[in-house]
């Protein structure tokens, strides 16, 4: 994968990012035992960059998260000033970073994460057997995502949850309404008794 690539790939997922992530919520519902708990996603302009696993630098300084994310949307980035890094892992992200636009078909499982990699930096993580988002806390109850990697969530976490809804909405939307994956053995019924889904305010 050369530079002239990854511009390219930067650009598609900017904009599908754009489109389909950013500045929205996601209610991700998962099985503990006999109960149905909960944790929430926020998606900023800024977490772009760092699911890449691409810098930039230009006049002498790294560019600015939110910088970035807009000069990949405008198509205004130029392969000499792309930085990647050398153990390959920006490859890898790039390679898998269009499976979270499809986050109802891909995202299987919930765990918190057991510290078994060395460079990987997170709290919890979600994903399947090929992909694992990583989430840290950081506003309010909101977890955001800030890393991607291509592994096996089951090697990377305590204990994996099923994963058994997600539930999604904008950010300046009161309620989540929109069921984008709910399982089969759980009736809609079962999650509206999550207070979350009925009064949740930003």
């Amino acid at each position: 994968m050369d530079k002239k690539e990854i511009l390219k790939m930067l650009k598609e997922n900017a904009i599908k990012y754009n489109e389909k992530l950013k500045d929205n919520n996601l209610l991700i519902l998962y099985q503990n035992e006999q109960k149905i708990e909960y944790v929430e996603i926020l998606f900023l302009a800024r977490n772009f960059m760092h699911l890449t696993g691409v810098k930039y630098y230009d006049k002498g300084q790294y560019m600015k998260a939110n910088q970035f994310f807009q000069a990949c949307l405008k198509n205004k980035l130029s392969e000499r000033n792309i930085k990647i890094k050398e153990d390959g892992t920006t490859k890898l992200k790039l390679e898998i970073f269009s499976q979270l636009f499809y986050i109802n078909k891909k995202i299987k499982m919930l765990g918190i994460y057991n510290q078994s990699k060395q460079d990987l930096k997170t709290e919890i993580l979600l994903g399947n057997i090929h992909i694992c988002v990583g989430l840290i806390k950081s506003i309010g109850d909101y977890y955001l995502p800030n890393s991607l990697l291509k592994d096996d969530i089951r090697k990377r976490v305590i204990k994996p949850y099923k994963i058994v809804g997600i539930l999604k909405k904008k950010v300046k939307e009161e309620k989540y309404q929109d069921i984008i994956y709910l399982d089969e053995k759980i009736k809609e019924n079962q999650i509206k008794d999550i207070k979350i889904y009925k009064y949740k305010k930003n």
